[in-house]
């Protein structure tokens, strides 16, 4: 068996701890690409393939993977679906049918250098647009993908709207352009003194990691993940709102076993004992990976100190992308209209009515 997902040393270990109790069934481990959409399109190469026995994939993914025939559906009573976050589980499961089992969750969150913030503070963010420094204040993953959508849900949502409405059309146009209206003038905002770096533009969300470790950047959002990781990170806060608790948007892994591949039975196998609920313990201990569980959140991220508070708070109140197979052509539609407003100076106003009609577009053509 090979068991695809995104590097980790985490998943690395438990792979071997595995291949040390099944010596005859023995896992091989296949790193996926950094970055969600290029995972996506690894696995899209894959999807009429058995190369990949077992996969652990980002769960906006899922509906399209299943709708593909890639994915073997599993049997919901071995797995305590009740206990799942509605974020977590949702995406999964299809007309009765689990298509994969969560895996670890995450949520994005706020980093803090600056001045006067502490951890677990939902204030506004004036402060860093008056930020007199020649280091840059804020910073995201503004780069051409899915990130990008992720941050137009956050801001969209940080003006108490949002981006996506039930039937996946503009769920509030005057916030959105309000919230890229924030975004353009956090990049107008650079020559005065704080503000967003032109080259953020380009950045991933290891971009912002790494600005943020090497002080290159005051203040930025990242996944609850990385944020445990960063060295001397200072204040982990949720990402404020307007009087929200919180408006980051969820985001985890679930792991999901090939329909192509071989050994199923053994694959069903891996994949129930990497979603037991002692490996999500094991996964959040070792890697901060949070659990995907409302109790495993309240009784093991919830006492692991402030990070692990704030984390556990900010994901149960996140807000899930759109569960539908069609996700990746609403979020090119979003990040392809919204990209050109930061690198180039388009009007924000011409991104709205694109996304308008773009979303309008690819409902229709389902």
């Amino acid at each position: 068996m090979t068991f695809a997902a995104p590097s980790s040393d985490e998943l690395v270990a438990e792979v071997e701890a595995w291949n040390k109790a099944h010596l005859s069934e023995p896992v091989t481990f296949h790193a996926l690409a950094a970055t969600a959409d290029l995972r996506r399109d690894e696995l899209l190469k894959e999807a009429n393939s058995g190369e990949f026995t077992v996969i652990a994939v980002d769960s906006q993914w899922v509906p399209e993977l299943a709708s593909l025939g890639m994915l073997d559906g599993l049997d919901q009573g071995e797995f305590d679906f009740a206990d799942y976050l509605p974020q977590a589980a949702e995406p999964l499961v299809e007309d009765g049918v689990a298509y994969a089992v969560p895996l670890a969750s995450d949520v994005g969150v706020l980093v803090s250098t600056l001045p006067g913030r502490s951890s677990g503070t939902t204030a506004l963010r004036p402060e860093c647009a008056v930020y007199s420094s020649p280091t840059p204040c804020y910073g995201a993953a503004y780069a051409r993908g899915d990130g990008l959508t992720v941050a137009v849900m956050e801001a969209v949502q940080a003006q108490g709207g949002e981006l996506f409405a039930a039937d996946q059309t503009v769920g509030d146009k005057d916030a959105l352009l309000l919230a890229l209206e924030q975004l353009a003038g956090d990049f107008a905002d650079f020559q005065t003194g704080g503000g967003t770096p032109p080259e953020a533009a380009y950045w991933d969300d290891a971009d912002v990691v790494r600005a943020l470790d090497a002080d290159r950047l005051k203040e930025g959002r990242v996944w609850a993940s990385q944020a445990r990781g960063l060295a001397g990170a200072g204040a982990v806060s949720e990402l404020p709102g307007l009087g929200q608790a919180s408006v980051g948007v969820y985001g985890g892994l679930a792991v999901a076993v090939n329909a192509h591949g071989r050994n199923l039975a053994t694959a069903r196998d891996f994949a129930k004992w990497l979603a037991d609920p002692q490996r999500q313990r094991q996964r959040y201990d070792d890697a901060g990976m949070l659990p995907v569980t409302a109790s495993l959140l309240a009784g093991e991220a919830g006492a692991g100190g402030q990070w692990g508070q704030v984390a556990a708070k900010a994901v149960t109140t996140a807000v899930a992308r759109p569960p539908v197979a069609d996700y990746h052509a609403l979020s090119q539609v979003v990040y392809e209209a919204v990209w050109p407003v930061l690198a180039q100076g388009r009007e924000p106003q011409a991104a709205v009515d694109e996304i308008e009609s773009g979303l309008a577009q690819v409902v229709a053509a389902r």
